[in-house]
């Protein structure tokens, strides 16, 4: 347990700790209670149900919003329920107090060899949640999931019936029923799925059509055939050697002039030994007129 968990808190997160327990109504530290006012007993437990969780984890800040809390079976929380990860939940009740400080042993989220995180909760006789806390690194915000966990099976147990019976041998034989230790294995050796979920896997297979045989040569050749004597053909036959050359290009398209006639197309080698009066007679104008015409392009 946690027993100097308050004096390792620097001094906002003190201050804070202190008003919490200050709400509760309690003078110390929970983690410094004696072990001999902690009681194993569901059936003294407030009534802790549904809605009083939901507005607490909702309304606090942390990773509960409306939406996640719709599904709330896949939260972290709810799944350390599932798995048994969730100690022995004990109870105390504070002198000259309504309210009610519940605590459990969580083990962690990944390294399960390591030592548990411990939530506590304070609920009052109504069953509203007023206060929680958890000495993991989230803890300060009041809403971890080892404090979503503890909640949740306060409520199980609330919804299961055990805080109402007489009879306490069965609520608390409820209550310490939970995974006492991990065992490293390989992951060959892990089974990820429930026999339930592969007795649906094993029935879907059975009840699975085989596959169709593909269709012979000879069948796909005349569908293809037929294919082809469609007015418009699907360019898919374009892919086979059998009707490729529907598609090939019968006329060779014309080359298109994109740029101007080069300017040693204009040249003429009768026109190197004219004179100037030669030059200029009317042959050659055309020999002008084209390269003015590349010069002004």
């Amino acid at each position: 347990m946690s027993f100097g968990y308050k004096e390792t808190l620097d001094s906002d997160a003190y201050a804070r700790y202190l008003q919490k327990l200050q709400v509760v109504e309690i003078k110390d530290c929970p983690y410094k209670f004696p072990a001999d006012l902690w009681v194993n007993n569901p059936t003294k437990w407030p009534e802790v149900t549904w809605p009083d969780v939901y507005n607490y984890l909702t309304d606090t800040p942390g990773v509960y919003t409306r939406e996640t809390m719709k599904n709330y079976k896949s939260l972290e929380a709810h799944n350390f329920l599932l798995s048994g990860w969730v100690q022995t939940v004990y109870h105390m009740q504070p002198e000259k107090s309504t309210n009610f400080v519940l605590k459990a042993d969580v083990k962690p989220s990944w390294r399960v060899t390591e030592e548990h995180h411990h939530p506590w909760v304070a609920v009052t006789s109504e069953g509203r949640v007023i206060a929680a806390h958890c000495d993991c690194m989230a803890g300060l915000g009041e809403s971890c999931s080892h404090v979503g966990a503890l909640l949740f099976k306060i409520e199980a147990a609330v919804c299961n019936g055990y805080t109402r019976l007489a009879c306490t041998e069965k609520p608390c034989e409820w209550n310490t029923c939970f995974v006492k230790s991990v065992t490293p294995a390989p992951v060959t050796s892990i089974q990820f799925y429930s026999d339930k979920a592969k007795k649906r896997l094993r029935e879907s297979i059975r009840t699975r059509k085989p596959p169709l045989p593909p269709p012979p040569a000879s069948e796909q050749l005349a569908f293809i055939q037929s294919l082809a004597s469609c007015l418009y053909k699907p360019i898919g036959l374009s892919t086979f050697k059998e009707t490729a050359h529907l598609f090939a290009c019968k006329d060779t398209p014309m080359s298109v002039r994109r740029l101007p006639m080069p300017l040693i197309s204009l040249y003429d080698p009768s026109c190197i030994k004219l004179t100037k009066e030669q030059f200029w007679r009317p042959h050659t104008r055309t020999q002008r007129a084209l390269l003015s015409g590349s010069f002004s392009a």
